[in-house]
């Protein structure tokens, strides 16, 4: 069992137990905490100790002076304990350490959330009609940053997202450097002869854009831009002065943004 009453505490009621005139939640207070405290027992043997030494010599077959008369020490009345005011203290300690734990406990609680949004970092949707969206479609060849520089054998630049057809192995891929934006891709040149198209996406927005999700589905004979999503951060993603751009790149043409 925790010992919910500091030593100090057990220590003032020590006197009123040993006298036997502690009321049974003292006594319960104090017998609880020696089961757990060694410090404390070892005090309380101590005490007892030395009250039986003062018992025994307060006696008055000890306290009989010569004349036979019994000694004023055997006349004195036990020690008077203020248990109410003991009591009070006990409960204003518990009290004080209680309020220190709600608080320890309200600042890690803060503490963490803190972290955790700092580490995941929620983000909401940018409401509709607060973002624009532009595309432009392009030839793939008038990007190709030295159409004589050629990767082989998967020797691409770090930072370049491959790009070529599903099913080919990367073996037999022969890469040029494409600079669409600030965005770097190696691009197979088979699949730029197949497909040559490029869309160019451009996201405005008075909100930090910090995430964007759109898809190209062909419907009546066109390639239709859905854009799925727009996302700024929960906290620290109001309006700001001036837009924000972001832009995407689908590798296919795209005749028109559906509503």
């Amino acid at each position: 069992m925790e010992n919910k009453f500091s030593c100090d505490v057990i220590n003032d009621l020590l006197p009123s137990y040993i006298d036997g005139i502690c009321s049974e939640e003292s006594k319960k207070i104090v017998e609880d905490h020696l089961q757990n405290c060694p410090s404390c027992k070892e005090t309380y043997r101590a005490m007892s100790s030395e009250e039986a030494g003062v018992s025994a010599s307060s006696s008055p077959a000890a306290a009989r002076g010569v004349s036979g008369r019994t000694s004023s020490l055997a006349s004195k009345n036990p020690v008077q304990v203020d248990e109410a005011k003991i009591m009070k203290k006990v409960n204003r300690k518990w009290q004080r350490s209680r309020k220190v734990n709600i608080v320890a406990f309200a600042v890690a609680g803060v503490l963490l959330i803190a972290l955790a949004l700092m580490f995941i970092r929620p983000t909401k949707a940018i409401p509709k009609g607060s973002y624009e969206v532009k595309y432009t479609n392009y030839d793939l060849h008038d990007f190709i940053l030295d159409p004589d520089y050629i990767y082989q054998d998967n020797n691409v630049p770090d930072k370049a997202v491959m790009v070529y057809e599903t099913g080919k192995k990367l073996d037999d891929c022969n890469f040029v450097t494409v600079l669409l934006g600030r965005m770097c891709f190696a691009v197979d040149l088979d699949y730029m002869e197949k497909y040559p198209e490029v869309c160019l996406i451009e996201y405005t927005s008075d909100y930090p854009i910090v995430e964007y999700n759109e898809v190209v589905k062909e419907k009546d004979g066109k390639n239709l831009l859905y854009v799925k999503s727009l996302r700024t951060p929960v906290f620290g993603g109001g309006l700001r002065q001036g837009s924000q751009m972001v832009y995407a790149v689908e590798f296919c043409h795209v005749d028109e943004v559906a509503e």
